[in-house]
């Protein structure tokens, strides 16, 4: 996507789906957008907001950068079964992402590699100048990160490596369980409101 110029802005469980042989689709585009050719930055305040970037929360522009955070924030909850920046409200959640720090849980080290750890640590870094796969070498650092090591890439683009899990077609893979806590989240969720208002000052 990032090489077509496009960022998806909306990576979160819900929109990984397994095909009948367990290879991952990466799936609704509805908040999707061009990145702007000349390298200027967008400010739109798109996406969940569980797996937002700092920077999209404070509107202070973002290109592929803030899809690399979605994947991490990913990866912490398929890892850990939570996400790194949890509360009780949203404009708290927000809060946390912008301002806190978050914490491994503390059986992390024995359930994790330290080459995991790093990747993580990297990857849910604020500053962008800093994140994994925000550098001069954009993807491929983070693709060359030693917690991908003996990865091949190009074979799993070609869904050529056998996934490591089949659905079981009988049983469906959906849960709302994500959706559901994100709609608890939320102070009146059954009330209409302008999106553009949950945005930072």
């Amino acid at each position: 996507l990032h090489r077509q110029g496009i960022v998806h802005r909306d990576i979160k469980p819900d929109n990984l789906l397994l095909d009948e042989k367990g290879h991952v689709h990466l799936t609704d585009f509805n908040v999707a957008a061009y990145l702007p050719p000349d390298g200027r930055k967008l400010t739109s305040f798109s996406g969940t907001i569980s797996y937002m970037s700092p920077e999209v929360l404070k509107k202070s522009g973002y290109r592929e950068e803030a899809d690399w955070w979605s994947v991490a924030v990913v990866a912490f909850e398929l890892l850990f079964g939570k996400r790194p920046f949890r509360a009780d409200s949203t404009k708290e959640v927000m809060y946390k992402i912008v301002h806190a720090q978050y914490r491994f849980p503390s059986s992390s080290m024995r359930e994790i590699s330290e080459e995991c750890y790093d990747f993580l640590t990297q990857s849910l870094e604020k500053d962008i100048s800093k994140r994994l796969g925000c550098g001069q070498n954009g993807a491929a650092d983070l693709k060359n990160h030693p917690w991908f090591d003996g990865f091949d890439w190009k074979k799993i683009e070609n869904r050529e490596v056998a996934p490591p899990f089949t659905p079981n077609l009988k049983a469906g893979n959906f849960s709302g369980v994500h959706e559901m806590e994100d709609i608890l989240l939320e102070d009146k969720p059954l009330k209409p409101k302008r999106r553009m208002s949950m945005a930072l000052p």
